[in-house]
């Protein structure tokens, strides 16, 4: 009786319809921290907060069993996932009917949701499809394992980006995965990365080696966002598109927090969960 009564207080403003009817890409960074961001390393991501809407409020918490699904969950379906046990697993049978691709989908979208993973990671098949989601689109389907990785490679694949805008109204959901850990020692793809990047190498006294590889990784994916607008671009479609992009948590993976509150200039740990979105 209460929630019928109730009207919600929506007020239109100077803004209200302006993206009505444009595709959607929305990018869930991973690991993609607000002290990563600059000129000399994310150029791109720098230029579309400064150009477009930029939230500078936003923080993606980390309780729970797992941080970068806390905030998937979130997004997805207009609640905090559970503080204890496996949401993942818990939930996915749960009926979501104002879930964001369910929204989406009856307004005449397709929505379809992208990682590198497969679809048993996070039980991601199951719990994408739940939400409404018409497809989980792994990109290790599309190229080997460790090239999958680096969210440059994906984007510059033809056939991921027109699996991305292959239907004429869509709502992609993509969550990246170069910044992901390790920074401490040469992985796989950050080894591709040192390559691809060696004049962001920083070998000079004083710098940590550990941050120095956590921004190159952080480059990465701003490479993501250029390769993606050109291409948008090049198809005739970046004027129709809206991209949205926020990153799942703080980049809690650096082996001490204390360079963190450096970086960030910050006090305490809460105030380390805040996080870019644009």
């Amino acid at each position: 009786k209460y929630f019928k009564e109730e009207k919600p207080a929506v007020k239109d403003n100077g803004n209200t319809g302006l993206f009505e009817g444009k595709n959607v890409i929305m990018v869930m960074m991973e690991s993609l921290d607000d002290w990563m961001i600059d000129e000399k390393y994310t150029p791109t991501i720098s230029h579309m907060m400064k150009n477009g809407i930029n939230f500078t409020d936003n923080y993606a918490a980390t309780f729970g069993t797992g941080y970068t699904f806390n905030t998937e969950f979130a997004v997805n379906s207009g609640y905090h996932a559970m503080v204890s046990g496996m949401s993942v697993t818990t939930l996915s049978k749960n009926t979501y009917e104002y879930s964001l691709p369910n929204l989406f989908k009856a307004k005449g979208y397709t929505p379809t949701s992208f990682h590198f993973n497969s679809p048993d990671f996070y039980n991601r098949g199951i719990m994408h499809k739940a939400w409404g989601y018409e497809s989980y689109v792994s990109f290790s389907d599309y190229m080997p394992g460790k090239e999958a990785q680096l969210d440059s490679n994906i984007i510059s694949d033809d056939k991921v980006f027109e699996k991305m805008t292959e239907n004429q109204k869509f709502f992609d959901f993509i969550i990246t995965y170069s910044a992901h850990v390790p920074y401490t020692y040469d992985d796989d793809k950050l080894l591709e990365a040192k390559e691809k990047y060696p004049e962001l190498i920083d070998t000079s006294q004083g710098t940590d080696p550990e941050i120095n590889n956590a921004k190159i990784l952080a480059h990465d994916t701003d490479e993501f966002f250029r390769i993606l607008t050109e291409k948008l671009e090049a198809k005739g479609i970046l004027d129709d598109t809206v991209i949205i992009a926020f990153a799942d948590h703080f980049t809690y993976g650096v082996s001490s927090w204390d360079k963190l509150y450096a970086l960030s200039d910050v006090s305490t740990a809460k105030l380390l969960e805040k996080t870019p979105l644009f």
